[in-house]
Formats: C-alpha cells, structure tokens, sequence
C-alpha cells in the first residue's frame, strides 16, 4: 500500500527538527505566521459557498498544504494567533531541553502548526478556498514580517521548492488574489 511521504513520520519528524532548528537560528520575529484569527473569520463570511478550505504556504503547497474546513466543519483545531506564539515559544523551549521529535510529547505543540510549521521566513501563508461553484481562490492569511528582500526570499525558495514533487505542483498554483 502506498503510502505519503507526508503521512510518514521519520518525514514528520525532520520536518519538525528543521522547523524548530530554522526558528532557533533566526529570530522569531522576522517571519510570516498563520493569521488563525483571520482564517476563522474569512471561513464563517464564506461557509454557504464553500466546499473547503486549506491553508498553507503559497510557493510550497505540495508539502504545506492541509484541509482545515470541509463540509460545513472545522477539520482541525485553531487557537487565537497569541495563543499560538506561546505555544510556539514552549515548543522551542521543550526542544532546546531535549524533547524528542519522535516523541508523544510533540502533540502537545501540533494545534500552533500547519502542515508541520506555523510560518516562513521565505513563503506566504495563504488560505485557499474551494467554492461550491468550482471556482478556487488564493488569500494571503499571514501577519509578520512582509518585506523580505527579494534576494533572500529567491535563495530561501530554490533551497526550500526544488525537487521534481514540488516543482511542478508550484508551475500549475493559481496567484494570490486581492481580498
């Protein structure tokens, strides 16, 4: 049976190492994070034309990209964003006294993370919707730092997208839209 390279865990778990490690060596706050409270709202202004909804990084949606509203529900739990950075910030502090990746103890941390992180320093955060007509949309759904030098943002992307898997999901993506 087949089975995805995100669905398996030695894959979850260096995802995680490399999320958290990446967060220890730069600073916290010059990234772009998940706005939850924007997403909760903009699925309830939606909810009667919608058939889902999925959030996850724009110029990395192969391996971020999760439905987090489908059929008239919420698939995941959200928390508030303050909730969310203090969340993230125990997360790192369990890390840096020694918790395991591969351990029960993660869990705890997952409701601050979308397919495996809570921001970039390099991708946009986005929600996408899928409506009942079959029209899709691409919404930014971030707050953080938002002018990332191109030069930065170029070389954190090659290193980040290349690869056969995400490189052609990343050539078909539809554009961000206006709000």
């Amino acid at each position: 049976m087949f089975t995805s390279v995100r669905q398996d865990s030695s894959f979850v778990a260096t995802l995680r190492l490399t999320v958290v490690t990446r967060i220890n060596r730069e600073k916290i706050n010059d990234m772009k994070y998940y706005d939850y409270d924007k997403a909760i709202k903009l699925i309830e202004e939606n909810k009667e034309s919608l058939n889902c909804a999925m959030m996850g990084m724009h110029e990395d949606w192969f391996w971020t990209g999760q439905t987090v509203w489908e059929n008239g529900e919420f698939t995941r739990k959200f928390i508030s964003n303050s909730d969310a950075q203090d969340l993230l910030q125990k997360c790192i502090d369990a890390r840096n006294e020694g918790m395991s990746l591969f351990s029960d103890e993660w869990k705890q941390f997952e409701d601050c993370f979308i397919g495996g992180i809570m921001g970039s320093n390099w991708a946009t955060p986005v929600i996408k919707f899928e409506f009942n007509d079959g029209s899709e949309k691409f919404l930014e759904c971030c707050y953080g730092v938002q002018d990332i030098p191109l030069a930065d943002k170029i070389e954190k992307q090659i290193t980040w997208t290349s690869g056969c898997l995400s490189e052609g999901v990343q050539e078909r993506i539809a554009p961000i839209s206006a709000e």
